[in-house]
């Protein structure tokens, strides 16, 4: 008979002497996404480290490893090619709001 689900964050906080209590709960997500773009979303945080950089800061994603990440974390091959549009996109917003960031500073 299995016990309960391991709580990996109850272990993590335990392992620096926080009660798990002593943590406030989130009512609600803090952004929810749509289990149509769960998929694209879960590719680009894996791609964050693959970033192609100009003299101008980021230019895009390194498609060329894509796919190794993509099996990495469990995206079959045919899902990242349904998946790379949205990809994209996520993408195009985060180049513009990195732009935007540069300009601020």
């Amino acid at each position: 008979m299995e016990g309960p689900p391991r709580d990996e964050t109850n272990e993590a906080l335990a392992a620096f002497g926080i009660a798990p209590d002593a943590m406030p709960k989130a009512e609600k997500p803090l952004v929810e996404v749509w289990p149509e773009h769960e998929a694209a979303l879960r590719l680009f945080l894996a791609m964050q480290t693959q970033w192609r950089v100009g003299m101008g800061g980021p230019v895009g994603l390194d498609y060329g490893v894509l796919t190794l990440v993509a099996e990495s974390i469990g995206i079959k091959p045919k899902d990242v090619r349904k998946n790379f549009a949205d990809l994209q996109g996520i993408e195009r917003e985060a180049l513009a709001w990195m732009s935007e960031q540069h300009k601020t500073k």
